[in-house]
């Protein structure tokens, strides 16, 4: 059973208002940050402090001026300054994750740090050009038609919206220990929403910083990887959640929506959801229909076809393609 034990964050998640800064463990603080271009509406960033007051920063959500204010808030309200923090830690590369990382990185001399998978997979990135031409032969592959307007297609202001500065200075991998005082830390590699997603571990406060990798109510996006459509990002995601079972006993600190208990009961629904979703695609592809363009307007979402556009349409043909990915590895697709 999912128990929420954020309460303060669930009730203004309900309410569609920003929940408060907390100091959430002795240790630990949480700190929204409004991510305006994106549905979620806002992403928490988190503080972990050892026993000198030195602290990693992770996930410090996406780069705008009320964001960076809530930030810098947020680290004065715990007590703690800019020049205690140790380094930036992204779980993935997603801009309502990263945005702003690097400015803050370098005002306080650190490092900032992601997987080096999520850098693999964006080669060229932020060149824009091939950014978007990138995006473009994504739509080939999920066999959108060569249209005038075509659906799902980006924009420069598409990119400009998004744009984070970049390169981390850091490459992570997973299996790494973080160091502060009277701390253990620990990074895990958790694929599937990204290549590179990252789960952290605070084995002191028996807690897991799942980023994207597992939320309390919603079923993060698992889509086709960029840098290679054909992979099986959907497997790499189901291990994932497997990966994280030895911990299901701590307490789930989200990059969105609100604290929870229960994360193996969690685990559970999520691999429900993908085995019912798969079973829906993998009937309408027994009649012939080989793209996730064909297959995803054949199926079931929360507010019709119809209603997906632009990047909401991205996600839809992404979510589709891995789903498809996964059946033919499973010698159930065809």
């Amino acid at each position: 059973m999912v128990e929420i034990t954020g309460i303060a964050q669930y009730e203004a998640w309900q309410q569609r208002i920003m929940p408060p800064a907390e100091q959430v463990r002795p240790s630990i603080w949480s700190i929204p940050v409004t991510c305006d271009p994106f549905a979620i509406r806002y992403t928490f960033a988190y503080l972990v402090v050892g026993e000198d007051s030195s602290f990693y920063l992770i996930d410090p959500g996406f780069q705008s001026a009320d964001g960076e204010q809530q930030l810098r808030d947020g680290i004065a309200n715990a007590g703690l300054a800019l020049d205690g923090l140790r380094g930036v830690i992204v779980t993935h590369f997603h801009s309502d994750h990263l945005g702003a990382a690097p400015r803050l990185a370098r005002e306080a001399g650190v490092w900032y740090g992601m997987h080096e998978a999520d850098l693999l997979a964006f080669p060229g990135y932020p060149d824009a050009e091939e950014f978007l031409a990138r995006a473009a032969q994504m739509l080939d592959v999920f066999g959108v038609p060569q249209v005038e307007d075509r659906p799902g297609d980006l924009t420069a202001e598409h990119y400009a919206a998004v744009e984070p500065e970049f390169l981390p200075t850091r490459l992570l991998r997973g299996g790494e220990g973080l160091e502060l005082p009277g701390k253990r830390i620990e990074l895990v590699h958790t694929p599937g929403h990204t290549a590179g997603h990252l789960s952290i571990l605070d084995h002191d406060e028996r807690v897991v910083f799942s980023g994207d990798h597992v939320l309390p109510r919603i079923t993060s996006n698992v889509s086709a990887y960029p840098h290679d459509m054909q992979h099986d990002a959907l497997g790499d995601y189901l291990e994932s959640l497997e990966a994280l079972r030895p911990w299901q006993d701590y307490e789930v600190l989200a990059a969105h929506e609100y604290r929870f208990a229960g994360l193996g009961d969690r685990i559970d629904e999520l691999i429900a959801h993908h085995a019912e979703r798969g079973a829906e695609i993998a009937a309408v592809m027994q009649h012939g229909h080989e793209t996730a363009w064909e297959v995803a307007q054949r199926i079931t979402w929360g507010r019709g076809w119809e209603s997906l556009d632009g990047m909401n349409l991205r996600s839809a043909l992404g979510e589709t393609q891995a789903h498809m990915n996964h059946l033919r590895a499973l010698g159930t697709g065809e």
